[in-house]
Formats: C-alpha cells, structure tokens, sequence
C-alpha cells in the first residue's frame, strides 16, 4: 500500500468541504477555541517564517496490535509488517531505521504571529495557532461537517481518533434527530488541527502510518478487509480501541523534517 500525497488530499478535502454550506438549521458552536490570533481569510500568512519539507525518518519500530493488546512476538509482527505495512510509502516492508528523503509529498508551513498556513502548490490552509513549549497546535477556523453513514465508518473514525496523542479542538458525532441533524445517518462536525513541533531550526511534522486489517469471517463469508491510514498526530499507546478477535493493526510512527 502506497501513501502518495496524503497532505494534498487532507488539504483538497479541506477546501471542498469548508466551501459547503452548512446543513440547514444545524447550528454548532465549539465549546472553545485555541489560538490568540487570527485567520487572514485572504492569502494565508503574509509575514512569518516558511518552512518547507525535506526528510523524514521513522521514530519507532513497527507495531502490531490484536484486541488483546500489542503483539510483541518478532515473528508475528514480521510477518504483518511484510503483509499490510509499506511503512511512510517508503516502498520497504519492515523499517528499522528508515531516515532519507520525506515520501509524503511536499508542502510547507508558514508561521506567523499567532497564525499558520499550510501551503501546498496553488492552495492553502489558514490556522490559528496555540503553543505549548516547542510544540504547536494547527486550528482551522471554520469546521467542518462529514457524513458517516454504516458501522465501516464510525469505527475507522473511533479507531483513528483513538490513535492519538493530541485530541482534538472541536470534534463532534451527531446521530439523526440530534443536535440538529436531520439526515437518516450519523454527521461529525469538527475543527481540523495539525500538529508540529519546533526543534532549533527545523519544524518535525509527526505521523502514524499504518493498516488496520479487519476480519469478515461470517456466516458465508470468509476473508479481511484492509484500510491504510496516515494521521498527523503522535501515537497514544492505544492500538486497539474497538478491534474484534482476529482484526490486526500494524503501524508505525514517523517525522517529516521541515526547514527554513
């Protein structure tokens, strides 16, 4: 499984969605925000500082996680990673060390003065930023609303948000009939953060990288559904949030090297 570009789907997917009109008479109001600046609205950060990406390189070994909790047998875990894991699109199945150019896709970050833009190509993203030590927290100013209709969805949304370290600013489920919500399935209306960390002169951009493979075996039914996934987020220590007997995960966690 090969991860190209997941920046620029994440930002194209952004743009489109924050373009939407609201669903009628669905109010939402996050109960804070984070931030002490403002989003420019026009043309992202005009002054600030730009970092662009130039490396990367995997900060832990591969993982794999069952419902029982992380499998540490290196037989096992081999034999997954050489199954669903292409670790950060690096082409290798089993990284212990990978550190060269970054696989993901150039973009860059501007920091300003209690605001970012993410930039990649012709488009941008506007943030408001908050800082805690070197680390900084990304926050889009507008949220956003996605549909989640069947169980497939809700429980990659449970997983992956399980996944990681940071939680988010504002990220909400809606069944029908509540908080305004007048379809027949679930919406999620959410802030989007990224997530970055100052080291001297560099930005570190974290990611978890990974597949979740899940068991079909059913009445009739034999086999395993794979999804690959990339979060911008440090791993929280949980990889197994939600799993049945017999569903797999395997993962790893990398940094994106940004520089001035």
């Amino acid at each position: 499984m090969k991860y190209k570009y997941p920046l620029l789907l994440i930002i194209i997917g952004s743009l489109i969605w924050a373009s939407c009109k609201k669903i009628p008479g669905y109010s939402i109001v996050p109960g804070s925000s984070t931030g002490n600046g403002t989003s420019t609205g026009t043309g992202g950060v005009t002054n600030g500082t730009t970092y662009h990406t130039s490396t990367m390189y995997n900060t832990g070994p591969v993982r794999v996680f069952s419902k029982s909790g992380e499998i540490l047998d290196t037989a096992i875990i081999g034999r997954f990673a050489r199954r669903y894991f292409t670790g950060g699109g690096s082409g290798s199945t089993y990284l212990n060390g990978y550190n060269g150019p970054n696989k993901q896709g150039d973009f860059s970050i501007q920091l300003g003065a209690g605001t970012a833009a993410l930039i990649m190509g012709g488009g941008y993203i506007s943030t408001k930023t908050k800082f805690t030590g070197s680390d900084i927290r990304m926050t889009t100013t507008d949220s956003i609303i996605d549909p989640l209709s069947g169980n497939d969805p809700l429980f990659l949304y449970n997983f992956k948000k399980s996944l990681g370290k940071y939680t988010p600013t504002y990220d909400m489920l809606f069944s029908p009939g509540q908080g305004g919500n007048p379809f027949s399935f679930t919406v999620r209306n959410y802030l989007t953060d990224y997530y970055a960390t100052q080291s001297g002169a560099t930005l570190l951009y974290p990611l978890i990288c990974g597949t979740v493979a899940v068991d079909l075996t059913a009445p009739g039914v034999t086999g395993t559904s794979s999804t690959g996934f990339i979060i911008n987020n440090k791993f929280s220590g949980i990889g197994n949030n939600g799993l049945k007997t017999a569903d797999t995960v395997v993962l790893q966690e990398f940094n994106v090297v940004l520089v001035k």
